[in-house]
């Protein structure tokens, strides 16, 4: 989940647990907004009921929800997985069918997140 997307959570009041691939990426939203800072997807899963991602490829998505220390390694049981990365989507449909035995429910978002535009100025 984008650290924008994140941030608003947190200040809204929400719980939020908090993993990047760049770990001093979710470290530090972790201490500035009182996030939970999470070491893996995985911990991710044990402390969240709904998860979202938004990663880089098919194959980053890939990792994070199937991989070692993944998001389906402690996903609980009516866990919603919610991705919104750019992927492709017969390999999002595959992730969905492994989801299945595991009774928790995974969406794919066909809303991609653009890059955010240049910024005028100096």
């Amino acid at each position: 989940m984008g650290y924008p997307m994140a941030r608003n959570l947190l200040r809204a009041g929400h719980d939020v647990a908090l993993w990047s691939h760049r770990t001093e990426k979710a470290r530090k939203l972790a201490a500035a907004e009182n996030g939970r800072f999470c070491e893996t997807p995985r911990q991710v899963a044990a402390h969240a009921d709904c998860m979202f991602l938004c990663v880089g490829d098919t194959e980053m998505s890939r990792e994070v929800i199937l991989g070692e220390d993944a998001i389906s390694q402690d996903a609980r049981p009516g866990s919603v997985v919610a991705d919104a990365s750019t992927i492709s989507p017969s390999v999002s449909r595959k992730i969905a069918r492994r989801c299945e035995p595991r009774v928790w429910i995974f969406w794919t978002l066909r809303a991609p997140v653009p890059p955010p535009a240049p910024r005028a100025g100096p």
